[in-house]
């Protein structure tokens, strides 16, 4: 069976390239369009791994990981963060789950190298 991905980004065309480029590589892909639902679905879908991105409407990306950290189930599920924003990338410093952070627009051979060892390493 293959590993589930759980996408929370609300840019629908970034969404399609993820989905696309994630499925080609053999996972199931599940897409989450804001913030507001994405811990309900990291609950109700139970992904391997979560690629998120930081602006989001509803809660943002840095308070989702947050979140996912502190919780006990959550915590074990890699996070990589994709985003637009460099300057973000300190704030996701010293949270457990955070696995990666890929600037955007990014290499989709990088994404999958780093998907493949969150995964692992979970």
């Amino acid at each position: 069976m293959a590993d589930k991905v759980l996408v929370v980004d609300d840019d629908a065309d970034n969404c399609s390239l993820l989905q696309f480029t994630l499925e080609q590589a053999g996972y199931q892909v599940v897409i989450c369009p804001n913030g507001r639902n994405a811990l309900d679905k990291v609950r109700e879908e139970k992904p391997r791994a979560v690629i998120l991105d930081v602006m989001l409407p509803g809660m943002d990306g840095v308070t989702i990981a947050k979140k996912m950290n502190d919780d006990d189930e959550m915590k074990k599920i890699p996070i990589i963060v994709s985003s637009s924003m460099d300057s973000s990338k300190g704030l996701f410093q010293g949270l457990f789950n955070v696995a990666k952070f890929l600037s955007k627009p990014f290499n989709p051979e990088d994404l999958l190298e780093e998907l493949k060892n969150a995964i692992a390493g979970a």
